[in-house]
């Protein structure tokens, strides 16, 4: 899901990966470590104010390993597509996409 996230959201930190992603900062923290251990993403440090800040992208084999399970995700949706009509399934990803919005709002309070 991390590789997912960098793919269509490049140059995040491990905080915005965390809420994107619905998910523990220490969870992503761990997946992250080891994805930069097996040399699927690296790690860009930032030239401006925040020093601290790390941000990730994929590497060539994380880019790899990301279209080797893309097409699997296509079987799966699919074989969704066949009980699910496309409305439904839009309507359904509108309503995913609007919690998680609001989630993530909440999470600033």
């Amino acid at each position: 899901m991390i590789l997912d996230t960098l793919v269509h959201y490049p140059h995040l930190n491990k905080n915005s990966i965390a809420k994107t992603i619905l998910r523990d900062n220490s969870y992503v923290g761990k997946i992250i470590e080891k994805l930069v251990k097996k040399r699927y993403l690296k790690e860009i440090k930032n030239n401006g104010t925040d020093i601290q800040v790390k941000y990730f992208e994929l590497t060539k084999a994380g880019e790899k390993i990301y279209l080797d399970c893309t097409p699997q995700n296509d079987k799966m949706l699919a074989i969704l597509l066949k009980f699910i009509s496309e409305n439904e399934l839009l309507n359904f990803t509108k309503t995913l996409l609007k919690i998680r919005n609001i989630i993530i709002s909440l999470d600033s309070f």
